[in-house]
């Protein structure tokens, strides 16, 4: 037998109270906090959305407004919640202002990101794990500055890749978007051309059959280029920006959100889809007037998404470009050219070894492949060995004037710099011992069915008596010897060549 326990009756009166004392106490702090939430909502801020990108975000049976209209979506934790990741996510792009909004729907049925007109539709789970909504307001009002955007969809989401990355410092997070997808499976004649076709474009030998194929695994032909470059596109041009410093950063972004507005699309761009016509499109935006861009800090942007693309094998990147002089020499390492042109801060200068351009003073080298048409105010070509008059013709698509110098030294950085700042006379005057000649290239190609294109140039210069000499076909009256410059000056009918010096 166990010894009984006296159990002592509590009065039902206690007991009451205690638990009365308890549940009061749990509610003062559950109300007291709920009251703290609704002062600190009700007098702080609304529950809205602060980007003026989005009109509404529509989340169940509720509407989430802009902070801008004088409504409010209705008090909740989940409200609450939802407003404080999407004002979060937006904070990025919070300066921009955009002319015309955008919805968005929140579901929790989904894996993708969808758009459909002005509304994105975003799954909760992705909403805050991914930059989609900052990225659709940055595309979005890109859109509002200049709607032809809207016909070219590889520049219009690069461009907002872009202005991202330069925000932010970082690549954009961005869930798989929902669009027309390619077949999965595919028939056995097709297995041969597939990887090459969906590989990274290098000129491959079976690049016919793949955009003869096209169809066969991509809605058009214009998702087929476009999927092979935009990721290209993406992290080239961020690439290219993150070389720049601080005062170059501010210096492009400026010319960006200022192109932006501006910027007119080729029509034959979007009427004919072609690696070639899209890569030009691309690289015109960095630059006017079809030129090379004129800011340094626009210069060194291009530069770097050519060089870029020249590592892939991708050619004729830049469609017209205009350089104040060009020096060719053989043999010539740009590699050891860092210094060279340090001071020419105004003038777009390139050397060349007749491979590769080193263009300052962005101090960038590239493949003069990667130019389809190129221009020069001025060409300088130093030789070592004697050149044939034909070798002189074939520049006359490139410049008007050509400065030819028979010379084995090095190339001197002063000299050039003589050229290009005090013009042929001035260089002649202090260079005095080289032999050279000075052409105006339009006036020698007319004569060109009468001149023997293998005749070398200093040969041609001195021939006389000879049929077709160079006194009989430019019309040489006089050939004046100047003493201060040591050259001799022609007076003639066709000022084919202004000046030049034989051997002393």
């Amino acid at each position: 037998m166990f010894p009984q326990k006296t159990i002592k009756a509590i009065p039902l009166w206690v007991l009451s109270q205690t638990t009365l004392s308890k549940i009061l106490t749990v509610s003062a702090a559950l109300l007291g906090g709920i009251f703290l939430l609704i002062v600190s909502y009700s007098t702080s801020q609304k529950i809205c959305v602060k980007n003026r990108a989005i009109a509404f975000v529509e989340w169940k049976k509720t509407v989430i407004p802009s902070c801008d209209t004088n409504l409010s979506a209705d008090w909740s934790k989940e409200n609450i919640k939802l407003a404080e990741i999407i004002n979060r996510h937006l904070s990025a792009v919070s300066f921009l202002t955009p002319s015309t909004r955008f919805s968005v729907m929140v579901t929790d049925n989904q894996n993708y990101v969808s758009t459909n007109g002005r509304k994105v539709i975003v799954p909760i789970s992705l909403l805050e794990s991914s930059d989609v909504l900052s990225y659709m307001a940055l595309k979005h009002w890109i859109a509002d500055q200049n709607k032809n955007f809207i016909h070219f969809d590889l520049l219009h989401e690069t461009l907002t890749n872009f202005l991202f990355f330069s925000f932010t410092g970082q690549e954009p997070r961005l869930p798989h978007l929902k669009t027309s997808q390619a077949p999965v499976f595919w028939k056995p004649v097709q297995n041969t051309s597939h990887a090459n076709c969906i590989s990274d474009w290098k000129l491959t030998t079976q690049w016919n059959l793949c955009i003869n194929r096209h169809y066969q695994f991509f809605e058009t032909r214009t998702d087929f280029i476009k999927e092979r470059l935009q990721h290209k596109f993406n992290q080239s041009w961020s690439t290219a920006y993150a070389r720049l410093n601080l005062k170059e950063k501010n210096e492009l972004l400026k010319f960006v959100t200022n192109r932006i507005k501006t910027y007119t699309i080729d029509d034959a761009t979007l009427k004919e889809a072609s690696f070639s016509n899209y890569i030009k499109s691309m690289s015109s935006f960095w630059y006017v007037n079809e030129y090379f861009p004129s800011q340094n800090a626009n210069k060194a942007m291009l530069a770097s998404i050519i060089k870029d693309f020249n590592s892939i094998n991708f050619v004729n990147i830049v469609d017209r470009s205009k350089f104040d002089l060009v020096i060719f020499k053989e043999g010539l390492k740009l590699s050891s050219l860092d210094k060279f042109f340090s001071t020419q801060q105004s003038s777009l200068v390139a050397l060349s070894n007749g491979d590769d351009f080193s263009i300052f003073p962005i101090k960038k080298t590239i493949k003069i492949s990667s130019f389809s048409k190129w221009y020069a105010n001025q060409i300088v070509l130093e030789s070592c060995k004697p050149l044939r008059m034909k070798e002189i013709l074939k520049y006359t698509e490139y410049t008007e004037k050509l400065l030819l110098i028979y010379t084995c030294q090095p190339l001197n950085s002063e000299k050039i710099a003589q050229i290009a700042k005090a013009g042929i006379l001035n260089y002649a005057q202090v260079n005095n011992e080289e032999m050279f000649a000075h052409f105006h290239l339009p006036s020698l190609v007319s004569k060109r069915n009468l001149i023997d294109p293998n005749l070398e140039v200093f040969q041609f210069l001195t021939e006389r008596p000879q049929k077709n000499s160079v006194y009989e076909l430019f019309g040489w009256r006089e050939l004046n010897w100047d003493q201060i410059s040591k050259t001799y000056r022609p007076k003639a009918v066709v000022d084919a060549v202004n000046l030049f010096r034989v051997q002393l």
